[in-house]
């Protein structure tokens, strides 16, 4: 795929326990669907293919407004799919390697500031 260097974007998104537990079922390889757009994240990734480089993703999790969110979990992305089911309503794709807890040090997302 790449010769291991890391472009200088990632991509973040926030998701429940339940779907990080989902996600590590198996081998913890897989994928995440969003209802929005990810135009921007697909060329972003393109771009870091193009140049021979990976992209990675980060999981954060929450579960309600009295907890913050902490972040999770991390993998490479393999790839993007943007699909557009009808006027004005979208399914983004998103297939990744297999995940990676992230350090304790970095769980607070206040710690990545």
């Amino acid at each position: 795929m790449s010769s291991g260097a890391s472009y200088p974007y990632c991509i973040a998104t926030i998701v429940t326990h339940k779907a990080i537990e989902s996600m590590l079922e198996g081998t913890g390889q897989g994928s995440y669907r969003d209802s929005h757009p990810w135009l921007v994240a697909r060329r972003l990734l393109q771009q870091a293919l193009t140049a021979g480089q990976q992209m990675p993703i980060l999981f954060a999790t929450l579960e309600d407004a009295e907890h913050p969110a902490m972040m999770s979990h991390w993998a490479w992305i393999q790839d993007i799919d943007v699909v557009e089911l009808h006027r004005g309503h979208w399914e983004s794709r998103c297939t990744f390697a297999p995940l990676h807890p992230v350090n304790p040090i970095w769980e607070p997302i206040d710690s990545l500031l």
